[in-house]
């Protein structure tokens, strides 16, 4: 583990010989990777574990599972597109395409099902073991499906949005029973993706959002377009996904989320402030982006936000891509693949810097009382040393010194953390 370097901060003085270091509204922490933080306590995280990423050449840029033909899809930096066998952890090429932004969506098309990769103007489909692609007469991002049709927005114009006829993923001719497109107002920015929401699509904008509503059938097909939402920090393209009956996405510094009707900036702790933020994707539940920690925490993780809980978390990623499956979050980085334990929690990391407690000079810390659940352990540092100790009830610590470090590490819960402190005089 990367620890940021020594910055002595002054801890809450409270009078009284006993230090809350964490629970309630106090929580000292400087920096925590693999646990969940917000309401009570911290609930450590998802644990992965490696295997080799076979059969792959280049840096993803982008990856999808698609339970519905029980593969993945990924797409490379240098333009080849792979299927991914889940089963098999093995990755086999299917075609190649143009460094474009890119996108993937599944579909149902006479009783069978696809899974498709957007790439500039190609549309690679994947049905069991066939492989369609389409030549577009247009270059496209952010496509998504709806209503049978493919919406996108034209990549040379991010004010335009596109669509393709009915049951027709090819065709983008303009008719009246065919294709077609409209021009955006041009106050909340371009295009940056769009997500299906219920009966709506949700155009995320460079600075906000738009609700997109198309009626009628092929004849008679209309598309008309509302702003419902705007934020003055520049959006990032990567991040926009629907997770539940939101939409999550983030600029460089924060993350959002859209209900439908309103745009809230979510808020985290101090401590798991990160920039980057890029490679959005959810499940079950859980909302992870790729992420560089803040403002000199050495290195790069995915923080991941529980949308039940309403809780943050950082686990190590190391520049790599996160994709979702059937059993959880995957990711790739090195030449390996990371996949969900079959049970377990990550390994937390909560530590604190050194604290006086406001307190000048030699102090004595008696005893440390540590409420916890599941398997937790606690250390401190002073003068160089550091004891250990189980992470559940009163213990007797008697370690002297000016300041202390405080460490926490387990697959369990923390619910609070205190200190007996005498002073020296």
């Amino acid at each position: 583990m990367m620890i940021r370097r020594a910055t002595k901060i002054k801890g809450l003085a409270t009078g009284k010989t006993g230090i809350k270091i964490f629970g309630g509204d106090k929580d000292l922490c400087m920096t925590s990777v693999g646990f969940f933080a917000g309401g009570e306590g911290l609930q450590s995280a998802p644990k992965s574990v490696r295997g080799y990423a076979d059969g792959l050449t280049g840096t993803p840029v982008a990856m999808g599972y698609f339970p519905e033909i029980s593969q993945g899809l990924a797409v490379t930096d240098a333009g080849k597109v792979y299927i991914w066998l889940e089963n098999e952890k093995l990755f086999s090429e299917i075609a190649q395409v143009e460094n474009y932004p890119v996108s993937m969506f599944s579909y149902s098309l006479d009783g069978e099902n696809y899974a498709a990769v957007v790439c500039g103007n190609k549309m690679i489909c994947r049905f069991a073991d066939t492989v369609r692609i389409f030549t577009l007469p247009y270059y496209i991002k952010g496509a998504c499906l709806h209503m049978g049709r493919v919406f996108a927005a034209d990549a040379n114009d991010g004010y335009v949005l596109r669509w393709s006829c009915a049951d027709d993923m090819g065709d983008w001719g303009l008719s009246a029973s065919g294709g077609g497109y409209i021009r955006l107002r041009p106050e909340r920015g371009k295009i940056l993706s769009l997500i299906p929401l219920g009966d709506r699509i949700i155009a995320v904008r460079e600075h906000g959002t738009d609700i997109i509503k198309a009626y009628g059938d092929p004849r008679h097909f209309s598309v008309v377009h509302k702003g419902c939402g705007e934020v003055t920090e520049a959006l990032k393209e990567g991040t926009c996904v629907a997770c539940g009956e939101s939409v999550y996405f983030c600029s460089d510094s924060s993350v959002y989320e859209f209900d439908g009707e309103h745009i809230q900036k979510l808020q985290m702790p101090v401590y798991m402030r990160a920039h980057g933020y890029s490679a959005g994707c959810a499940h079950d539940g859980r909302y992870v982006t790729y992420a560089c920690r803040e403002p000199v925490y050495d290195g790069a993780y995915h923080l991941l936000y529980d949308t039940y809980e309403r809780k943050f978390a950082f686990f190590a990623a190391n520049k790599s891509v996160v994709w979702k499956t059937q059993k959880g979050f995957y990711s790739l980085r090195g030449g390996y693949v990371y996949e969900p334990a079959d049970g377990g929690e990550f390994t937390g990391v909560w530590m604190t810097d050194a604290l006086d407690f406001g307190i000048k000079g030699a102090k004595l810390l008696k005893r440390i009382t540590v409420r916890s659940e599941g398997n937790i352990e606690v250390s401190v540092k002073a003068r160089g040393e550091t004891r250990d100790f189980p992470g559940n009830g009163i213990m007797t610590a008697d370690i002297a010194g000016e300041d202390f470090t405080f460490s926490v590490f387990g697959d369990g819960k923390l619910i609070s953390f205190e200190g007996e402190l005498e002073v020296r005089k």
